[in-house]
């Protein structure tokens, strides 16, 4: 397995086209959210099904990590980050393999049918991917690609909601996912949920003013 890749662009074109390319029905897709205030929601696709959260790494939020214990008997699939700068493939196989059936391709073109949704498999998986695709997706976007063994400071990790109405936060740099708490059952999905505004909220605390612009959000959801 390749122990460091290029990192991927906070672009939902290019993970909406990975996605498909992976198994992600061409109806859906991934969607930039500028605000979660209560008159922007009603512009984005919905339901949502899932967010993935772009932000900077540094030592007030290693610090803030470190003290948090992974959720334990979590309904959820969770995959330990193996490879160097691949947050972003991790962030985007974090929601497709927690996603309704009715969110892939029920055909041979669906690459994640070929493995099955534990560690293991999921590592042939990135294996598989590093080599023969995901090369194509790292070296698109609006900014000229770093290399693979840079240092990135900047890191996805995902939300979604598990069939047990919870809110778990997906990050494979962690030791298992955290369960930040049951929805609110009148919610549509976790775009309404105040848990994750303020977990949103708790990460941006812990970075001074110029990393705020650091911040990306992207969504999915259908194309109308």
């Amino acid at each position: 397995m390749s122990s460091a890749v290029i990192p991927l662009e906070s672009n939902p074109e290019i993970f909406s086209s990975f996605g498909t390319q992976l198994g992600l029905l061409p109806r859906y897709a991934f969607y930039d959210i500028f605000s979660l205030d209560a008159e922007m929601l009603s512009l984005y696709p919905r339901p949502n099904d899932g967010v993935i959260l772009l932000f900077p790494v540094t030592k007030e939020y290693e610090e803030f990590k470190a003290k948090e214990t992974p959720s334990e008997d979590v309904n959820i699939h969770w995959y330990k980050q193996k490879v160097k700068n691949a947050c972003g493939l991790y962030a985007l196989l974090h929601i497709l393999t927690n996603a309704s059936k009715d969110h892939l391709q029920q055909d041979r073109s669906n690459i994640l049918d070929r493995y099955e949704k534990n560690q293991e498999s999921i590592d042939l998986l990135i294996q598989d991917v590093s080599k023969h695709i995901y090369n194509q997706y790292a070296v698109q976007g609006e900014t000229e690609a770093p290399s693979a063994e840079e240092d990135i400071t900047l890191h996805f990790i995902t939300f979604v909601k598990n069939s047990d109405g919870k809110l778990i936060e997906l990050d494979g740099r962690r030791d298992g996912p955290i369960d930040l708490g049951t929805l609110d059952e009148s919610s549509m999905d976790i775009l309404d949920s105040q848990l994750l505004k303020n977990r949103i909220e708790t990460y941006m605390g812990l970075v001074d003013e110029e990393n705020r612009n650091n911040f990306a959000l992207m969504g999915l959801g259908p194309i109308d």
